[in-house]
This record gives C-alpha cells, sequence and structure tokens, in this order.
C-alpha cells in the first residue's frame, strides 16, 4: 500500500497550504485580455513538483463561497502541498 499523505511530508520539509487571491485587476482586464492572461496562470503553474520540489496533495477551487476578487479571506483557491524547503515556497509564491 502506498503511503499515506499524513506520512509523507519528510522530517525536514514543509507541509504548506498556498492561499490564491483573484486580484481586482484581473477583472478589471479589457475582454480580449482574459483568455490569455487566464492561460498565463495555468502555465505558471505548471508541474510544481518538477520545477520546485512540490509534492501536491490536493486542490480546492473555492467558486461558491468567493466570486470575485480576494484581497483577504476566503480565497479563490488552494494548494495543499509538502514543499522540500522555505526556498522551494518562496519560488512558488513569486510565480505570480
Amino acid at each position: 500500500m502506498s503511503e499515506s499523505y499524513r506520512e509523507s511530508a519528510s522530517a525536514d520539509g514543509l507541509r504548506v497550504l498556498f492561499c490564491i487571491g483573484v486580484m481586482p485587476a484581473f477583472f478589471e482586464l479589457e475582454p480580449v485580455r482574459v483568455g490569455s492572461t487566464a492561460q498565463a496562470i495555468v502555465a505558471a503553474f505548471e508541474d510544481l513538483g518538477g520545477r520546485f520540489g512540490l509534492r501536491v496533495l490536493g486542490t480546492m477551487d473555492d467558486d461558491r463561497l468567493m466570486v470575485g476578487s480576494s484581497a483577504t479571506w476566503p480565497w479563490t483557491c488552494y494548494i495543499l502541498a509538502d514543499a522540500p524547503s522555505l526556498e522551494a515556497v518562496a519560488a512558488v509564491c513569486n510565480v505570480v
């Protein structure tokens, strides 16, 4: 049986919850720019394991409680992950 997510974080790694908000500027974009901006966001978060060593445990897109811009809780979406280091966490935070 594969290891449980509860047992997978290494002693020197970090379990982190990335909380992601969509800022008002996104909603102020001209309609022609929304598609390319959304594609850039998807590309920015592709292959977090290969690029930063993260093991993504789960994601949640909160489109029920949070619709529109979110400068604070509740956030638009979340990523729960095991990270190898604080430096890796900072690198992911600097993606967008």
